[in-house]
């Protein structure tokens, strides 16, 4: 029951110990409640596995064409359930064994699609593009690496990139998530397919060290962005729709790249107008463990927005026609 009482002209709800009490329970399981759902909504991914594909993209320079898709098991759909090391462990043994023994099928069903590459290589998408990948990725030296430092070179890392790890080269949670080794055959592409799009750019775009490091799509207008890298430098250019690889690109702004503590990146590009371009992007360091969402923001006398998707692009495939 409530009691009321005057003072200095205010009327004062005064509560019994009891009753507020149970306020006070009540706020906390709510508390309580609210944070599990929470949690249990963040251990969702929610990225998609991409859909299998027959083939590997035009821009792949090795012939791996005419192999069957495999299906893909998944052991692990939720990349936060690898908590426990048991659980990450579980398929540990099989990775490894199906690696060293060039058990291409059976290594494909254990991964975690897509397997990224650095760019210009393409992501494996799917089992059958993995079946076709297998001996690039794993070449003869790694095969006999990995077979001498055996399970017990593994450790647990439940921080940035969860799961199991050989000294920061493979990364297992459940399934192969991520593979941060490169051949001397998938670096020798790499290099070839950088050389070959450095070349096609307009004239005041090539050499002087230059690089490629990204290429993304916008959404909405669908302009392209190409991001090139000269040792700590990075240089932004935009292109309109339908643009060919040697035009001179609408915009060109130079700027730096800013990493986070999740693995995350940022681009940040300037002008002389004070014109300000940010490029959020959570996936160029293989992190499967993060949205894969990259979004620019662009502030200045002209243009003020923010949260633009963008989606991955290959100059290779799309402005060379």
């Amino acid at each position: 029951m409530y009691m009321s009482e005057r003072y200095r002209g205010r009327k004062i709800i005064i509560v019994p110990m009891k009753t507020q009490r149970c306020i006070i329970y009540v706020i906390l399981a709510l508390i309580v409640g609210l944070s599990f759902i929470a949690c249990q909504l963040k251990g969702r991914d929610g990225r998609n596995v991409s859909e299998t594909q027959d083939a590997l993209p035009a821009n792949n320079t090795d012939n791996v064409n005419g192999v069957d898709k495999a299906d893909t098991v998944y052991a692990c759909q939720d990349m936060t359930r690898c908590d426990m090391e048991t659980e990450s462990k579980e398929h540990l043994h099989k990775i490894i064994n199906s690696i060293v023994k060039r058990h291409r099928t059976e290594l494909a069903s254990l991964c975690r699609y897509p397997i990224k590459r650095e760019y210009p290589l393409h992501n494996i998408e799917n089992a059958g593009e993995m079946k076709r990948y297998f001996d690039i990725m794993f070449d003869k030296s790694f095969r006999t690496w990995l077979k001498d430092i055996g399970e017990e070179g593994w450790t647990y890392d439940g921080f940035i990139h969860p799961g199991f790890t050989c000294n920061g080269k493979m990364w297992v949670c459940g399934l192969l998530y991520d593979v941060c080794y490169s051949s001397a055959k998938e670096q020798k592409n790499r290099q070839k397919l950088m050389t070959r799009e450095i070349k096609i750019l307009h004239k005041s775009l090539r050499g002087k060290g230059w690089q490629p490091f990204f290429c993304y799509r916008e959404v909405m207008d669908t302009s392209v962005i190409r991001i090139d890298r000269r040792d700590s430098e990075f240089r932004f250019a935009k292109y309109k729709r339908g643009c060919k690889s040697f035009s001179l690109p609408d915009i060109i702004m130079y700027g730096k790249v800013y990493t986070g503590s999740d693995g995350a990146i940022d681009l940040v590009f300037r002008n002389d107008n004070g014109d300000t371009v940010y490029i959020h992007d959570a996936v160029n360091f293989g992190d499967g463990f993060y949205d894969d969402t990259v979004t620019i923001d662009y502030y200045g006398k002209n243009k003020n927005e923010d949260g633009l998707i963008l989606i991955k692009f290959y100059w290779l495939d799309n402005m060379v026609k």
